[in-house]
């Protein structure tokens, strides 16, 4: 294994981004050749997750990947011109990839999910990484982040694919307007219903109900987990003016297909 890891040579977030992008896939191939971290169980439901990334239209993907993340670099190389730290929250963290990308950039993560089948592989990935980066500051919880006691404020909230699966959306936004320090940033990627294709996948998916439970696994008590629930940016925008956060960018982005 080897580190391919440097920032000094990039000239801005976006660039970075897209050669993180490029770690992560050699990392992805690396379980593939062995298990020294994964069992070949775990390797395959991480490459089933991510094998339109790795097989097809690598360049596509990569710089959907860098357009997504490149905000959350930019403030990290920020911090890190500072010598500060920056804690960040990263809800719905499923096998960690974007914790990890935001650990090696100097964070100190914490990723939240409710699959605990995930979390373990999550957390046997930053032993790949910790061989060359073993300053890395990550950690995950099996929770639910509606019922998570927030001590300590973040400085940024990560929400990929997150919005369409809390319930309700109303109270995860209030959630984080609470655990966001002064000035802190939050940050939601998700799909959006104006893209006919993306409504019609999630109608798909909706032939058995739009909401199932899942368990809590700390409560043991079964809550609400919306099934591509989308939800469009302007009812987005609008929840955030309500619980005072300030809206400083919309994006959309094309996802580059199989």
């Amino acid at each position: 294994m080897e580190s391919n890891f440097d920032i000094a040579s990039a000239s801005n977030a976006y660039s970075i981004a897209r050669r993180l992008f490029e770690i992560v896939k050699t990392e992805l191939l690396f379980h593939i050749c062995s298990t020294k971290y994964l069992s070949r169980g775990e390797t395959a439901l991480l490459y089933g997750y991510y094998r339109n990334m790795l097989s097809k239209n690598p360049s596509r993907h990569s710089h959907y990947f860098a357009q997504r993340i490149r905000n959350g670099v930019e403030l990290l190389l920020q911090s890190k011109m500072c010598a500060r730290r920056l804690r960040i929250l990263d809800c719905g963290c499923g096998f960690g990839t974007e914790s990890i990308i935001f650990a090696l950039l100097g964070g100190k993560v914490l990723g939240v999910d409710l699959n605990a089948e995930r979390l373990d592989i999550a957390k046997k990935r930053i032993n790949y990484y910790k061989e060359l980066h073993p300053q890395l500051e990550i950690s995950f919880r099996l929770c639910n982040i509606l019922g998570y006691k927030c001590t300590d404020a973040f400085d940024i909230i990560y929400a990929k694919e997150f919005i369409s699966h809390v319930h309700p959306p109303s109270e995860f936004i209030r959630f984080a307007q609470n655990c966001l320090r002064n000035g802190g940033y939050l940050f939601l990627h998700d799909t959006n219903p104006l893209n006919p294709w993306s409504s019609y996948k999630a109608w798909k998916e909706h032939k058995h109900g739009l909401y199932k439970f899942v368990r809590d696994p700390e409560t043991g008590m079964g809550i609400p987990y919306a099934v591509e629930r989308l939800v469009s940016p302007f009812t987005l925008k609008n929840l955030l003016s309500a619980n005072r956060f300030q809206v400083v960018e919309v994006n959309f982005y094309v996802w580059p297909g199989p």
